[in-house]
């Protein structure tokens, strides 16, 4: 079984998925996943975004010559157009990771007869896992061959607020950039939606506290 666990910024969808991961699925954090990509992916992106980030007055090197994946975000949030072009590079190497854990989980499945246990070749799991995979990712929708073979799309949301506050604690972000946060992800719930009714997927929705 493949599940997507989708929703905003600091809507709880890491503690929800913790809590699958404790009945045996394996979870893949999808951020985590595309910040691995980007710092593997740095000097292209460098190349492709330097010019662009100089002209607005950023910095997109630490200190020792790195990637600021911070700075790239600043720049990104900016200008659209760069971010689409960010995921051009990042979106079909996550694509081809994601795809092979599915392929592994249905290869599994198929050797113990539609039953058995998750396996996850080359993967990050030190063990066959009992559930399924679980995929957590705010915007799996932009990467459709991934969500269409999901059976389930889970959809956590939360208080504006309450999201708010977590980000702040953990972010230590201004609240003007907070907010410009939560309010670049508005109409994200109609998108799973639209998207689970056109392709047949389930979709439950449910609110943390």
């Amino acid at each position: 079984m493949v599940v997507c666990v989708a929703g905003p910024i600091a809507a709880g969808k890491n503690f929800y998925c913790s809590k699958l991961q404790e009945q045996g699925f394996f979870c893949l954090d999808a951020d985590a996943e595309i910040h691995k990509i980007i710092q593997e992916k740095q000097n292209e992106i460098l190349s492709q975004f330097e010019q662009a980030a100089s002209s607005a007055g950023v910095s997109l090197r630490a200190a020792d010559g790195s990637l600021d994946r911070r700075a790239l975000g600043r720049l990104l949030f900016r200008r659209p157009e760069l971010l689409e072009r960010q995921e051009r590079i990042v979106y079909p190497e996550f694509e081809a990771r994601v795809q092979k854990l599915i392929d592994d989980q249905k290869a599994v499945v198929d050797q113990n007869g539609g039953g058995g246990s998750l396996g996850l070749a080359n993967s990050n799991c030190s063990q066959a896992q009992k559930g399924g995979l679980v995929i957590n990712a705010a915007l799996l929708y932009k990467t459709p061959k991934i969500l269409r073979q999901c059976q389930k799309i889970i959809y956590i949301d939360a208080p504006l607020i309450v999201r708010a506050i977590r980000i702040r604690r953990r972010d230590k972000l201004p609240l003007l950039q907070i907010f410009r946060r939560i309010k670049s992800q508005r109409g994200l719930y109609e998108q799973y939606k639209k998207f689970a009714a056109e392709n047949g997927i389930e979709l439950v929705k449910t609110t943390s506290k």
